[in-house]
């Protein structure tokens, strides 16, 4: 049978985008919708962060998603609601001895110890399965200021095939 990239997407419980815009103190979400509105409307957008910390000795990817139905990975459990809750991979579970109802210890942006609530298991590649995927406002309290981590708005186009014209 025939595999569209989109197929493969959700085989693999990731999301894409057609844009995605890299956030600072002179880049605002508004500040693109604005550039956008005329040039290539914008069909979804949603903020995503990304940042790696050190679990048990090996570093793993943590990721922050404003919209949780981007994801098609969720394999058991829901996604979460709350900003103490999060999705864990398959293998991340499995080499911790995590469950759903668990808890997980991150650490904050300031090294101490932070308490999250595994809701669900995700059956996606992030990091080889061993990801967490948490809501994005959580992010913040994990990324800390030093540079660290990757804020950025991510936008799906009502015509894909007007990416280049908006990204001029």
């Amino acid at each position: 049978s025939l595999w569209t990239m989109d197929d493969s997407y959700r085989a693999f419980g990731v999301w894409k985008s057609d844009l995605s815009v890299k956030l600072s103190d002179d880049v605002t979400m508004e500040d693109v919708d604005e550039a956008l509105r005329d040039i290539a409307p914008i069909k979804k957008a949603w903020q995503e962060g990304m940042v790696m910390q050190n679990l048990d000795g090996e570093s793993r990817t943590i990721v922050g998603l404003s919209d949780f139905s981007l994801l098609s990975g969720i394999g058991e459990g829901r996604a979460p609601e709350y900003d103490n809750e999060v999705l864990v991979g398959y293998k991340l579970a499995d080499y911790m001895g995590l469950s759903i109802g668990d808890e997980i210890s991150l650490r904050d942006s300031e090294g101490n110890p932070r308490t999250y609530l595994v809701t669900g298991m995700i059956s996606a590649m992030l990091n080889a399965g061993y990801g967490i995927v948490m809501p994005y406002d959580a992010l913040e309290d994990v990324r800390g200021d030093d540079g660290s981590s990757d804020l950025s708005y991510q936008i799906l186009l009502e015509d894909p095939a007007r990416a280049e014209l908006a990204k001029d």
